[in-house]
């Protein structure tokens, strides 16, 4: 990536990218449509609140309440935030997760993460638990 990337959505995948990116010395600005970062139900508060801090420490750009308009993905150029451009090379769109369903092809089949539902590492592995439980 380059060395600013813009990052579409403050969810929790979203500010673990903008985190990574830290890590790799990388300026990252993220746009979030909500009045605040990880809104999620359900997210670790010590989680949310070590990405918020750390997002905080390095001064990373954050737009709270503002939705994106300007290049379709994979496409260079710029966001745009109201009449402000965000100039980038790389954006990454973190939003509007759904489930990708999947049918058991017999009853020895389990399905585990999104396959199921949304969610994260968390209701993952107790979804995979209560699955080997029952078996």
């Amino acid at each position: 990536v380059g060395e600013c990337v813009v990052i579409i959505g403050g969810s929790l995948t979203g500010c673990e990218i903008a985190y990574d990116l830290i890590l790799k010395g990388k300026k990252s600005i993220v746009v979030e449509m909500k009045n605040d970062l990880i809104a999620a139900r359900g997210v670790c508060l010590a989680n949310s609140s070590f990405l918020r801090e750390t997002l905080a420490l390095h001064e990373t750009s954050v737009y709270l309440e503002t939705s994106c308009k300007g290049h379709p993905p994979g496409r260079r150029g710029a966001v745009r935030q109201g009449r402000q451009r965000i100039r980038c090379r790389v954006r990454f769109h973190c939003r509007f997760h759904r489930p990708i369903p999947l049918a058991a092809a017999s009853k020895h089949v389990h399905i585990v993460g999104d396959a199921n539902a949304v969610g994260n590492l968390r209701t993952v592995i107790w979804r995979a638990w209560d699955v080997c439980i029952k078996i």
